[in-house]
């Protein structure tokens, strides 16, 4: 592991210090510059975003079920009578982190296939000029649940939807039957931005059609 980072610290130097003038830039610059990840700063997550991911997860879980949410196309969502709190999963966060690292906007092959996934998954990505620390995974989380403002209060009964249909995040965020979660997150440096992507896997798989989300 030290080696690893290192290895991507020396990488990063000359990366940077080539960027300073692409009039003579030399092959790692253009390395870096058209590779998915750019210059990977870190592909894990700590113990601490784990409890902030399953926390805030779980609270929100429980907002909707208290029927306490009044937004909705229309509101409010209706309560639940039964809404398990998440737990964290390393099998699926294993698989999620691997998702991370190819650092691209995709969900896993498994879900354009049959006999598809047997998860369900949420992505985002968000970038910055700014440094890194200011990429706080909360904001994500919540940018997924916010999503309940599209949501017609009946959906709860049986789901229907695409991917285009603008809450999907949402319904697996609060889908009842899913009880385990793991995600994976990868830092990275490129075009001069900092980036960071977050794959979160849920199990069982939420968003059947006409099933109840909760």
């Amino acid at each position: 592991m030290l080696k690893t980072i290192v290895f991507s610290l020396v990488l990063a130097v000359l990366f940077i210090e080539t960027a300073k003038n692409k009039s003579h830039a030399t092959p790692y610059y253009y390395f870096f510059e058209y590779s998915p990840c750019g210059i990977m700063l870190s592909n894990w997550v700590t113990e601490q975003e784990k409890y902030i991911i399953v926390q805030l997860h779980n609270e929100l879980r429980q907002k909707v079920a208290r029927g306490e949410e009044q937004r909705g196309n229309p509101g409010p969502q209706p309560p639940a009578l039964a809404m398990p709190n998440l737990v964290w999963d390393e099998g699926l966060a294993e698989k999620a982190q691997q998702s991370a690292n190819r650092c691209e906007m995709k969900h896993d092959a498994c879900f354009y296939n049959p006999p598809y996934c047997d998860y369900g998954q949420n992505i985002a990505t968000i970038w910055t000029k700014a440094p890194m620390d200011i990429l706080r995974i909360e904001d994500r989380i919540l940018g997924w649940y916010d999503e309940v403002e599209l949501v017609n209060n009946n959906l709860v009964r049986s789901y229907y939807g695409e991917s285009s249909s603008g809450w999907g995040h949402y319904t697996q965020m609060v889908w009842a039957k899913s009880t385990r979660i793991g995600c994976g997150i990868s830092r990275y440096y490129k075009y001069n931005f900092n980036y960071m992507m977050i794959f979160c896997n849920y199990g069982p798989a939420g968003n059947i059609p006409a099933q109840p989300v909760y």
